[in-house]
């Protein structure tokens, strides 16, 4: 009972909040996104609730090091990093990590190039992101080729959960995809995180080194004006 009535107020602080900011900003759409189905109880009836297509992938750790998962794994997955390490190296492709990023448009340029590949909208709040990630006790990858950056990813560490995002990517460039998946999975096994959140997109892959699809492909929506709520509505 406590803690149902709990929620009951966070939900409605936050949904104040929300709504308060969504009319500030003179915002049609207030969005929660990335929603677990535990997390679409009690909301206020006039929300509109959605499932998304697309779920999120996780992973829980129970490795030591990125050898001990490898291990772990399959022969074929293990000469496959071998191989993306050998070719990477023939091309001339550094990976180094950072605690602030110092090319904030460059990576941009990097970032919105994979979106525009698969028809993803810009993320408006990436650059906030890469430009305060010492709050959140951020990392960053770079991979270059001759001082060119030609790969990128973010790594975001809370309560001892790790999410990679912000993949930026140039064109028709191997092996750059899988150096920045390794260097993430080693990232989480160094600093010993429970789990590994990456988002969606690129299930094979995940898939094939044992992350597993998140049920949290639900969002809550409310329109601040009669037009965008009964669209909605319609949409639901």
């Amino acid at each position: 009972m406590q803690d149902n009535l709990q929620r009951e107020a966070v939900l409605t602080a936050l949904t104040q909040a929300a709504l308060s900011q969504a009319r500030q900003r003179k915002a049609s759409i207030v969005l929660f996104d990335f929603l677990t189905e535990s997390d679409m109880k009690d909301w206020p009836s006039d929300f509109v609730k959605l499932q998304m297509p697309s779920a999120g992938t996780i992973l829980r750790n129970r490795w030591q090091s990125l050898e001990e998962f490898l291990a772990d794994g399959n022969k074929k997955d293990r000469q496959h990093y071998k191989r993306t390490m050998r070719e990477a190296n023939k091309l001339g492709i550094q990976l180094t990590h950072h605690e602030v990023v110092r090319e904030v448009d460059e990576a941009l340029a990097l970032i919105q190039n994979v979106e525009d590949r698969y028809s993803s909208s810009h993320n408006p709040w990436m650059r906030p992101m890469l430009e305060n990630i010492e709050m959140v006790n951020g990392a960053w990858l770079e991979a270059r080729i001759n001082n060119k950056l030609v790969g990128c990813g973010l790594i975001l560490q809370d309560q001892n959960v790790q999410m990679t995002t912000g993949l930026g990517l140039a064109e028709n460039i191997p092996y750059v995809y899988f150096l920045l998946v390794y260097a993430s999975l080693e990232a989480a096994f160094k600093k010993r995180v429970e789990w590994l959140r990456w988002g969606t997109g690129a299930y094979e892959v995940k898939q094939r080194l044992g992350f597993e699809l998140e049920q949290n492909n639900n969002s809550i929506l409310f329109g601040t004006n009669q037009l965008t709520r009964f669209l909605m509505k319609l949409a639901a």
